[in-house]
């Protein structure tokens, strides 16, 4: 939380004086779903719904939204894989984000 312009995790501000957000990560609330593509890929869906508490110039209130993700996984080896993560957010008219992640990992 920040005071007199709140600003995202990437950097990304807008005009709220007090922002709290809050996403939850409980199996119940945000659904995740889990595929595998023959021998070396992988699908995982998540998604569920969003809020947060905003205290800008126009008054206080929580704004509603959602947010979903996809990641997919490919195995180019034993031990190096390749990750495509796009993901989606949106809290009323406050806050939107979109941003796709690109991960090669070697684990050992």
């Amino acid at each position: 939380m920040r005071r007199g312009g709140a600003v995202g995790r990437a950097g990304n501000a807008h005009d709220a004086t007090v922002s709290v957000g809050r996403r939850p990560a409980r199996r119940s609330v945000t659904d995740a779903f889990s595929f595998r593509i023959g021998e070396t890929q992988f699908l995982d869906l998540e998604g569920g719904p969003s809020f947060q508490f905003v205290d800008d110039s126009d008054g206080s209130g929580f704004e509603f939204g959602g947010n979903a993700r996809l990641s997919y996984t490919l195995f180019l080896g034993r031990s190096l894989y390749w990750t495509l993560q796009p993901a989606f957010t949106r809290i009323g008219d406050v806050y939107t984000r979109g941003e796709v992640r690109t991960l090669l990992t070697w684990k050992f």
